[in-house]
């Protein structure tokens, strides 16, 4: 999709979040349009801690904020049952409203430009507890299954601002153990919820069998008066039947495809399933004239009912299903640099009490990782590992390129976020 389905299709609109979002959002303060002033944010970002530590722009702009975070902080910590952003709907459409979270990307964003103004300033106690705020919003994301896809999306775009500045907070000396076990309680909370993608797919299938039965229904009330007349006499009941099983047996289909592509990482296999369906429409168009509808509708029986189901289904396929292919690596990435994340936090951990890295991954599992976490561009083998002299250690994924740079060249993900062919260089932690 294009720039990850508009940034998130600009961050979801319509519903206020919950849980004492709404109560943050209501005390974010920002100069002028919240979209400058989030341009500005990622500005200060960009900058080392020690750099924002003087800076007097992060300083005015946390000052104004610090209620806001506050709000935000404690409402990191709520359970997510599923329905935290977003209420189960009963009939979901493409045309639901989605959870607006613009603003608390914002906060969110402050939260890091937070926790590295205090790193810049020593005050490691509160930089930790932003980070761990920000642990808990991404993890929060990861179990949403109403709204699923969007806040996905979210979470991979605040995992990514968020890597560099976790990364930083354990490097070297950095990171209390309290800090270390709990940022890894919580990442691992968001881990085991990667699956949950699958749900959100099928939540977006849904919604699009939804939106063709009222689209279905529309039609039989809005349509001119003899065009109701055709369309009642070529759409019996058992009509109707045959199209809402055509359609679907298509869309689960297309479910059973995307779902796939996701578990394999295999952005090509939906590409590729995707252009031969729509093939298969186009071959099958010249067969869609009125008039054959016109003869059909008159001998009735199974074939008209065929025919009706075969073009309608064709129909909204072709207009109303977008291409989700490119959304497959990009996922993958946040779940690499998640694994990522969560390797280092343990390799340090290790590190504490035996004053040495471990020699391999395998020596975490089970005390500080369930198991090695894997690497999705690597064919699912586990992240790569080498320590070294001096307590040195380089934990990393192959990145979206698929190559091994040994972990000497790394991602740019925000490139890669808006361009998908800048996929050079590995997801990688070191010190």
């Amino acid at each position: 999709m294009k720039k990850i389905l508009a940034l998130a299709l600009l961050l979801g609109s319509g519903l206020q979040l919950s849980a004492g979002y709404a109560e943050s959002t209501g005390a974010l303060k920002t100069a002028g349009d919240i979209k400058v002033a989030g341009k500005k944010l990622d500005a200060l970002l960009a900058q080392p801690g020690t750099a924002l530590a003087k800076d007097a722009d992060a300083a005015a702009l946390l000052a104004d904020n610090q209620k806001a975070l506050e709000l935000f902080r404690q409402a990191a910590q709520v359970h997510n049952d599923g329905f935290l952003f977003a209420a189960k709907e009963e009939r979901p459409g493409m045309q639901t409203p989605l959870p607006n979270f613009t603003s608390h990307y914002m906060l969110f964003r402050l939260l890091l430009l937070d926790a590295k103004v205090k790193a810049g300033q020593l005050q490691r106690a509160q930089a930790e507890s932003d980070l761990l705020a920000a642990a808990g919003f991404i993890s929060q994301l990861s179990a949403q299954r109403s709204s699923g896809l969007i806040s996905s999306l979210v979470g991979q775009l605040c995992l990514k601002k968020a890597f560099p500045v976790f990364a930083d907070s354990l490097r070297g000396a950095r990171g209390s153990p309290a800090y270390l076990k709990e940022l890894s309680a919580r990442l691992g909370t968001a881990s085991g919820n990667q699956d949950s993608m699958k749900g959100a797919i099928l939540e977006e299938m849904e919604k699009i069998k939804n939106t063709f039965r009222a689209e279905m229904e529309n039609q039989l009330k809005t349509r001119p008066f003899w065009q109701r007349l055709l369309i009642n006499k070529v759409m019996s009941k058992d009509s109707r039947l045959v199209i809402d099983e055509r359609f679907n047996a298509a869309i689960d289909a297309l479910s059973g495809a995307m779902t796939d592509a996701f578990s394999a990482n295999d952005p090509a296999s939906l590409t590729s399933y995707m252009q031969k369906a729509e093939q298969e429409r186009q071959a099958r168009k010249p067969s869609h004239s009125f008039v054959r509808g016109v003869a059909l509708a008159l001998t009735g029986g199974r074939a008209k009912d065929e025919w009706v189901a075969e073009v309608f289904t064709d129909l909204f396929m072709e207009i109303a299903i977008p291409d989700y292919s490119k959304i497959v690596p990009r996922y993958h990435a946040a779940v690499a640099s998640l694994n990522v994340l969560r390797a280092a936090v343990a390799v340090k951990t290790y590190a504490r009490a035996y004053r040495r890295p471990p020699e391999s991954l395998d020596r975490l599992v089970p005390a500080l990782l369930p198991a090695v976490p894997q690497d999705p561009f690597n064919k699912f083998a586990p992240l790569a590992y080498a320590a070294s002299a001096g307590g040195r250690f380089v934990v990393y994924s192959f990145g979206p390129d698929g190559d091994d740079d040994k972990g000497a060249a790394a991602l740019d993900q925000e490139a890669y976020t808006l361009d998908a062919a800048k996929s050079a260089g590995d997801i990688v932690y070191s010190e």
